[in-house]
């Protein structure tokens, strides 16, 4: 699991709300990584921390924000989802 601390906790909160088969498929690993960030990106979203990602063609790479902040990263969509889900992650704790 890639969220910490208060993070951590409510995101467990928000899933085991929305579906128990979820929340245990998560909380005993069976979900793989992107499925996970997707889901973690979901709950970020409904906290207002909104993670976006786009593509620029010119240097072939993948760019991400989050919103109200000023950090953003470059690369693989998976790679900019993990370093953006561990900024949201500090931001939230």
């Amino acid at each position: 699991m890639i969220l910490t601390g208060k993070a951590k906790e409510d995101f467990y909160k928000y899933i085991n709300i929305k579906d128990y088969k979820l929340f245990d498929y998560v909380r005993k690993k069976y979900a793989n990584e992107i499925v996970l960030n997707a889901l973690i990106i979901d709950w970020f979203d409904s906290v207002g921390i909104i993670i976006t990602f786009d593509y620029f063609d010119l240097n072939k790479c993948f760019y991400s924000e989050i919103s109200n902040n000023s950090f953003s990263t470059v690369g693989t969509r998976q790679e900019c989802a993990k370093n953006s889900i561990l900024k949201a992650n500090e931001i939230y704790n």
